[in-house]
């Protein structure tokens, strides 16, 4: 076994004071009548969030969905299948109320 394996569980055993969960400072805790705890309200209907440029935004969707419902249409049953099963499995979002 190399020597560099070891060196991680030496650094921590001689200097367990300055362990990363130590160092890191925790953010204050959000008072009950803050946004956090207001109701989740729907989003609003605005301009779409910029996205990184390998995920495709929802026109690419819906011209990716319409290609594979052409070329693979057992594909895309089952893909509709599957994403109606989750969304019926998607258990609701908590919401609590002070």
């Amino acid at each position: 076994m190399r020597y560099i394996y070891f060196l991680l569980p030496l650094g921590l055993l001689l200097f367990p004071g300055t362990s990363l969960a130590q160092t890191v400072e925790l953010p204050p805790e959000p008072a009950p009548d803050s946004v956090a705890y207001a109701p989740a309200a729907r989003p609003q209907a605005g301009p779409s969030p910029v996205l990184p440029w390998w995920l495709p935004n929802a026109q690419e969707c819906v011209t990716i969905r319409a290609e594979e419902a052409r070329s693979m249409p057992q594909a895309a049953k089952r893909r509709t299948r599957t994403l109606r099963r989750w969304d019926q499995e998607r258990p609701e979002p908590a919401i609590s109320r002070p």
